[in-house]
C-alpha cells in the first residue's frame, strides 16, 4: 500500500478532540468541533478520550491512570483466575477501588440486605 505524501489540511476528528486538554467537558469540545465545521457528539468525545488514555498506558507499559495503583501482577491474576466475566469484573473493579474501599461497600451492601430482609 502507499502511504499519502500530502497530509489533509483538516484534523481528524480524534487528532482535534485529542488535542483539547481532558479537562474541558465533552460538550464544550463539541461546540468548538461545532465551530471549526466538524459534527462531533459527547459520546464520541468519550470514546476518542478513553481510547486515548488505554493508548498511552500501553505505550508506557503500566496502567491507566485511574488504575495507577494497580499492579502489572495484580492485573495478571485477576484475568487468570478463571470465573464468569462478573466476578472477574468485579475483581477488577477491587483492583480499582482498593480493598479497604470495596470492602467498606461490600459491608454497606450486606447491611442494607440484611435491613431488607429483616423489614426495618
Amino acid at each position: 500500500m502507499a502511504k499519502k505524501s500530502q497530509k489533509s489540511a483538516k484534523p481528524t476528528k480524534a487528532s482535534f478532540v485529542r488535542a483539547i486538554p481532558t479537562t474541558v467537558p465533552a460538550k464544550e469540545v463539541v461546540a468548538k468541533a461545532k465551530a471549526a465545521g466538524m459534527t462531533l457528539s459527547e459520546k464520541h468525545v468519550y470514546v476518542i478520550r478513553s481510547d486515548a488514555k488505554k493508548r498511552s498506558a500501553k505505550k508506557k507499559g503500566g496502567a491507566a491512570k485511574g488504575n495507577a495503583g494497580t499492579s502489572t501482577v495484580a492485573a495478571k491474576a485477576v484475568s487468570s483466575s478463571g470465573g464468569s466475566a462478573n466476578e472477574t469484573n468485579f475483581r477488577k473493579l477491587v483492583l480499582a477501588l482498593g480493598i479497604p474501599k470495596s470492602r467498606s461497600l461490600v459491608s454497606d451492601v450486606e447491611r442494607r440486605l440484611n435491613q431488607l430482609i429483616s423489614g426495618r
